[in-house]
C-alpha cells in the first residue's frame, strides 16, 4: 500500500530557492496576526477568539459590550466567537457615574 508522505512546499515558490521543505518547516514563516478594525482603528492581533481579544486589549469584560460586524455578541458567546481577518468591531465601555 502506498501512503502519501508529508506535505511538502517548494521553498522556491516563496524564497527563490530550489530545495523542497516539509510544510512544518514553512510554518515559522506564516503570519499569525490578523487585521481587525476596532472602533474605527486598524489593529493587528494574534487573538483568534473574541474573549482572547478582549483580554489582549486589557479590557474588563464585565464593563463592555462588543459588536462584531454589526451584530451584538452576548458576553456568554465570546469564548465561542472566532475572529477573522478583516472583521470590524465596536467595543463600548460602560462608565458609572451619577449624583452624589
Amino acid at each position: 500500500m502506498n501512503t502519501p508522505g508529508p506535505t511538502r512546499i517548494r521553498s522556491g515558490d516563496f524564497f527563490g530557492a530550489s530545495q523542497n521543505l516539509p510544510a512544518t518547516a514553512f510554518a515559522c514563516y506564516l503570519r499569525l496576526e490578523m487585521n481587525l478594525t476596532i472602533n474605527g482603528e486598524a489593529k493587528e492581533t494574534a487573538a483568534s477568539m473574541l474573549d482572547a481579544l478582549v483580554a489582549e486589549l486589557g479590557i474588563k469584560s464585565d464593563r463592555v459590550a462588543v459588536e462584531l460586524n454589526r451584530d451584538i455578541v452576548p458576553r456568554a458567546n465570546w469564548a465561542d466567537t472566532p475572529l477573522h481577518d478583516g472583521d470590524k468591531l465596536e467595543i463600548v465601555h460602560f462608565v458609572g457615574g451619577g449624583r452624589d
